[in-house]
């Protein structure tokens, strides 16, 4: 079992929904009056904030495909949710287009040796899920101070950022404001 179960397993099948796909799983499904779609890739950020309670991030990319078997154009889609952990259900989730994965790209830039050498018992972590169809890695980071990790977690606010913006979620604008409090500091 992976690390990730504990932050993300009781709330797929909601986010699947909320998301407009049947599971969340690399492949092939089917959209009510629609096309075939692919699910090409996915990831998932769980956003904790010491003193504040967890948020989860969600972005698929999807493909559209028709019955010829050739694929569309790929669209993101984004969600925000926060989950209620001793229901494990989702309080508030707020889902919107996208046009584009900013965290994909800083993903290739990663550099895992970086060390700042500094530590802190307070401030905010983050927990990584990525999943397309060569690999599943998951990682956890908190309080960054190193290059690439803060890369990382500027790519995370923008997708909030943008899914805040779009949706017109209150919740997500809330969130979002207690989130830059802590990745300023």
């Amino acid at each position: 079992m992976s690390i990730s179960s504990e932050f993300f397993h009781p709330y797929n099948t909601h986010i699947a929904e909320a998301l407009g796909i049947s599971e969340l799983r690399l492949g092939r499904w089917k959209v009510p009056n629609s096309d075939h779609h692919w699910l090409m890739y996915f990831w998932q950020a769980a956003i904790m904030p010491t003193f504040h309670g967890m948020g989860i991030l969600t972005v698929i990319h999807t493909q559209r495909f028709d019955d010829s078997g050739e694929l569309g154009p790929g669209k993101w889609k984004g969600l925000f949710a926060l989950p209620n952990s001793q229901q494990q259900e989702l309080e508030e989730v707020a889902v919107a287009t996208i046009p584009n994965d900013s965290l994909w790209a800083e993903l290739n830039q990663v550099d895992l040796t970086e060390n700042t050498g500094t530590y802190s018992l307070d401030g905010i972590s983050y927990h990584l899920r990525i999943t397309n169809n060569d690999f599943q890695a998951e990682f956890t980071f908190g309080n960054p101070e190193s290059l690439s990790l803060k890369r990382i977690e500027r790519a995370l606010l923008h997708q909030m950022e943008h899914i805040a913006k779009t949706s017109q979620s209150q919740a997500a604008h809330n969130y979002l404001a207690t989130w830059n409090e802590y990745a300023s500091r």
